[in-house]
């Protein structure tokens, strides 16, 4: 793990987080209002004390799921406290999500940063105990259906089936002409208006005090209305299944209470970024307490075991009995193998106590991390865990000595790993930091060999040419410095190969200059598929008289495609420098400080990763030594999607990054330039700024400065056709001397997902449908852009694809650019919206169902029309491009004429060409679908249009 610089106190995380929430523009939901800035004072009882809980959680919590899941409970004390006016059980809410930080509930963070995160929740619980219910005010609220021929939008009114939310709290439905009046509370509100699974309408607007609001709805049946809940899988825990389970009984939850469903509307298993793996839903039963249950448990075995040592993830969503469709994730990991670890006391102290350590297991590149406290022998257990890379971390202090105990290594099989407690003087002493042995007969087994069972003979002959091919190439200088050099390279599969060097600094030195770079034959092949051969790396810095570790950061290559350092497009991670503070080292005397570096090859002996590191005194010069982008408030993504405008055009949304600097004392920056790379290097026309501080560049602190990085001054790139479909940010900084003098640097983010804007052929009137989002939402990917241009004969009307840097349009994976939803194959006449041919659709089927034949003719054609081209249609997507899945209407309970519709009606016409009701039978004569339905979904929330599911990239 990177050490990196903490944040000292609420003070300088509130100065730095108000950087981030004046510079944010807060992107909600589906369609509404975009707000930033202050509540006006005593409009809205701690409202400004909420919106930083929210923007702490988001910018210091790592992992999804933990800031979900923190933002959800903070959300729930917000509601019980203006809804409920219940300021005691809101802050006990608010403690007991202090606690779950303060013992480790959260992981993957940082100690600074979840001591951010609990003094800005603290601020709120406070507010709340001492601040009394906030002031109230009153709406008037009229919901309209969607009217694309008139200006204003409004449609009929919306009736009395509408749900009305405020700050996501259920208050009540509309009445018989679309109306109702709310009590809300004062200051900056989210409304929204809800017809189960099928429209949405949202507004975020601000509201005095003591008077009365018009707000006017127009509903939206283009978006995937799904109501967040939270996942859980019985016998999963921690996202581990064990090969060993013997059930997977799902409830969906909603601050921690259970929401039963009726019926279940999607189970599938994904990859960490969304791809299908599984297609689950035809498996899974409703039990009679409303939870989701496979068939078997067989199903989920044979679905998740092909996918040993991935970071998975469970797709769920299910319909309750008033027809909301609830949906969410869970993570999951296959648990095969039994990890026990044993600490050891070093050579340099054999009496080092080794009870009650933390050891903290991680799987290499993904979330789960586990903790465990060794008992008095020093032993520990985790299992089951994943194959793969994983790492082993404690530390404990000695009289005032610091004792390090790391190991990384590949699990192939159970195993018990005895780890060393080290001093840097037994790292120098040559005393291996761990042994791997294996325990006999698990459960589980995979043969040995780091992988071997892995590999095919023309994958080896394949990688051994390669290997040949770079062993002859000339070895590039690693560029050394004053001070010590170091070069590592993997070498024999499975064994760390790890060499140390130590810099003795003289008395009073104040800082030191850490350079690396890594460098990997995987890439791009290899990483670039997230094959088995997942080289792992590491390095650290430490004070070979204290032991204190300084910086310490590993990594395996796959995880290195998007996370920092990332690879470049040479394969190298480029040089990265920091600087690191030892003056309490130097006071007394002289220093010696111990730089380590482990580099393992895995799966086989080829291909190399390799570590370059120096370490010397301060020369001076300025580094950035951390590149920090900003996260969208509102996304259902990873926040790592940029949006680039057609050329001349600029963004909507606008995105950050935020530059820490070390710099030579006095050091004043002047001006940054930000520009767009792709793997090629400069974009042409990729300028973004070059500019001195101003409203585009600011400092934060003097050594902390802020870059807008969309394209606010007309954008100069051509994106027909889009140049790449990964994009970096690259600064320059400069800075003068108090002498005249100018220094800079320079550096690069990791690689960032570019969105585009659709072709212009297809973004006039004719081809789209629906409601307009704020920023836009016909921003795609580079391979979305070609799929348009190659396939777009097979494609009808569009309406959203995605929203502008992939933020939250009111679907759940319209995130990256790759989705396409789409209008009906067959359009009824009369049919203007999406909705509208759904109804169409249900009419003429009851018709048909309830006349005489001879009434019913026009109607029965047109629904064989529906089921004939629909079928041809969606065969040849499905067939002929890349397409992984249609999703498209199930048909809802309905009850018309006399004639009851239950829910899957129309799956039934499409897929069995018949549909029986009690007493009636509709055969359209077409028979039975024979075409394999295993990539067809269909559920409620696509009643409206159809969906095509493409491949997400990395």
């Amino acid at each position: 793990m990177q050490v990196r610089h903490a944040i000292s106190g609420l003070a300088g995380a509130r100065k730095r987080l108000a950087f981030i929430m004046v510079g944010m523009m807060l992107v909600f939901p589906f369609r509404g209002v975009a707000y930033a800035g202050p509540d006006p004072v005593g409009e809205a009882a701690c409202r400004s004390e909420l919106q930083g809980a929210e923007v702490a959680i988001s910018s210091e919590i790592k992992g999804r799921g933990a800031r979900l899941g923190l933002r959800r409970h903070v959300n729930m004390a917000w509601r019980i406290f203006w809804k409920w006016k219940n300021p005691t059980r809101a802050a006990g809410v608010l403690e007991k999500i202090d606690r779950v930080i303060a013992t480790d509930g959260i992981r993957g963070s940082t100690p600074e940063s979840k001591q951010i995160v609990r003094e800005f929740i603290d601020e709120l619980r406070q507010c709340v105990l001492r601040g009394g219910a906030p002031r109230q005010t009153l709406l008037e609220v009229e919901v309209f259906r969607f009217n694309p021929t008139r200006l204003d939008g409004r449609g009929d009114r919306a009736g009395d089936d509408v749900y009305l939310f405020v700050e996501g709290t259920y208050l009540r439905t509309t009445d018989a002409d679309g109306r109702a009046r709310l009590e809300v509370p004062a200051g900056l509100i989210t409304v929204q208006a809800v017809v189960p699974s099928s429209a949405i309408a949202v507004a975020t607007l601000e509201v005095a005090a003591g008077t009365t609001v018009p707000l006017s709805l127009i509903l939206d049946d283009g978006k995937e209305v799904i109501s967040p809940v939270d996942v859980s899988i019985s016998s999963v825990k921690d996202g581990i299944f064990s090969v060993d389970a013997n059930d997977f009984t799902i409830t969906l939850l909603e601050g921690g209470v259970s929401r039963p469903v009726v019926h279940v509307g999607q189970v599938e298993l994904e990859d960490d970024i969304g791809n299908t793996l599984a297609f689950l839903t035809d498996e899974f039963r409703v039990d009679a307490e409303g939870r989701l249950y496979p068939v078997t448990m067989d199903v989920i075995r044979k679905a998740i075991a092909p996918h040993a040592g991935r970071s998975l993830r469970l797709s769920v969503n299910g319909e309750d009995a008033l027809g909301f469709t609830l949906g969410g994730y869970h993570p999951l990991y296959l648990g095969q193998h039994v990890l026990n670890v044993v600490l050891e006391a070093p050579p340099s102290n054999p009496s080092l106590p080794v009870a009650g350590i933390e050891v903290t297991y991680n799987l290499m590149g993904t979330e789960l991390t586990l903790t465990r406290t060794t008992d008095a022998a020093g032993a520990v257990s985790f299992g089951p865990v994943p194959l793969g890379n994983a790492t082993l971390k404690g530390m404990t202090i000695d009289s005032g000595i610091h004792y390090h105990g790391d190991a990384m290594f590949f699990l192939p099989r159970s195993s018990l790993v005895k780890v060393l407690m080290a001093h840097p003087k037994d790292i120098l002493a040559g005393h291996a930091q761990y042994e791997l042995v294996p325990l006999a007969s698990p459960k589980g087994r995979i043969p040995d060999g780091n992988g071997q069972r892995f590999r095919d003979e023309e994958e080896d002959r394949t990688r051994r040419r390669l290997h040949r091919s770079i062993e002859s190439l000339p070895r590039s200088r690693s560029t050394e410095s004053e001070g010590v050099n170091l070069r590592v390279g993997a070498g024999g599969a499975g064994q760390p190969v790890t060499a140390s060097r130590t810099l003795t600094v003289p008395r009073g030195t104040r800082r030191v200059l850490l350079r690396y770079n890594v460098s990997t034959a995987e890439y791009p092949d290899y990483v670039k598929k997230q094959s088995v051969f997942n080289d792992t790396w590491s390095l650290s810095l430490s004070a070979n008289h204290g032991g204190s570790q300084l910086f310490a950061i590993g990594s395996n290559v796959n995880a290195q495609l998007r996370s920092a350092p990332a690879w470049r497009v040479d394969g190298t991670t480029g040089y990265i420098s920091q600087y690191f503070d030892v003056a309490e080292f130097t006071v007394e005397g002289a220093a010696d400080l111990v730089l380590t570096a482990t580099a393992t090859n895995v799966a086989d002996s080829l291909l190399p990763t390799v570590v370059h590191a120096s370490l010397g005194e301060d020369v001076g010069e300025m580094i950035i030594s951390a590149v920090v982008p900003d996260e969208l408030s509102k996304t259902k993504g990873d926040h790592a999607t940029y949006s680039i405008p057609f050329q001349g055009e600029n963004n909507r949304i606008s995105r950050w990054y935020s530059l820490k600097l070390d710099k030579p004392a006095g050091a004043q920056v002047t001006r940054v330039r930000a520009e767009l790379e792709h793997g090629s290097g400069s974009m042409q026309g990729g300028l973004v700024l070059d500019e001195g501080i101003g409203q585009n560049v600011r400092m934060v602190d003097d050594d902390t400065v802020r870059v807008r990085v969309t394209l606010h001054s007309g954008s100069g790139v051509n994106t027909v056709p889009p140049p790449a479909h990964t994009i970096y940010h690259k600064f320059t900084v400069e800075a003068e001397m108090p002498d005249g003098n100018q220094v800079s640097a320079e550096a690069s983010s990791a690689p960032k997902r570019a969105l585009w804007r659709m072709q212009e052929a297809w973004r006039v009137p004719e081809r789209r449908y629906g409601m307009r989002d704020v920023g836009g939402d016909d921003w795609l990917s580079a391979r979305t852009w070609e799929y348009i241009d190659r396939h777009g004969g097979l494609l009808t009307r569009i309406d959203d694809i995605s929203g502008e840097h992939g933020s939250n349009i009111g679907h759940q994976t319209h995130d990256v650019g790759t989705d396409i939803d789409l209008y009906h194959v067959y359009q009824f006449p009369g049919a203007i919206r999406g909705e509208d041919n759904y109804v169409a659709l249900r009419r003429a089927v009851i018709r048909v169902l309830s006349l005489p034949e001879q009434e019913a003719e026009d109607d029965r054609a047109r629904v064989q029309a529906w089921v004939s081209q629909t079928r041809a249609r969606f065969s040849e997507i499905l067939t002929t491009t890349d397409a992984k899945a249609i999703y498209y209407s199930v048909g809802s309970d309905h009850v018309a004429a006399g004639v009851r519709l239950l829910r899957g009606w129309a799956r039934n016409l499409l897929v069995d060409g018949v549909l029986t009701v009690p007493g009636r039978r509709f055969d359209t004569g077409l028979g039975a679908w024979d075409f394999p339905q295993e990539r067809l979904r269909y559920d409620k929330i696509h009643n409206s249009h159809f969906h095509i599911k493409r491949p997400r990239e990395r």
